[in-house]
């Protein structure tokens, strides 16, 4: 999911993050190709088999969530 597309979903979740004049659109959503699906452990919060080990932390390539420890 691209940087676009997480904004887009965020302003439609939390519409006070909305920049003034901000109009919904899902054309970025439609455009986009589907995500890989990546033989990962699930993320404890979207779900999806996409959390690396990197540097210590655990990562969601999905909704960006990590921990770290």
């Amino acid at each position: 999911m691209t940087h676009e597309e997480r904004m887009y979903l965020t302003y439609l979740k939390y519409p006070r993050m909305r920049p003034e004049g901000w109009k919904p659109s899902n054309t970025a959503i439609q455009d986009s190709p589907p995500e890989p699906d990546v033989n990962g452990d699930a993320c404890p919060i979207c779900g999806k088999k996409t959390l690396i080990h990197e540097s210590g932390c655990v990562k969601c390539s999905s909704c960006l969530w990590s921990a770290c420890g």
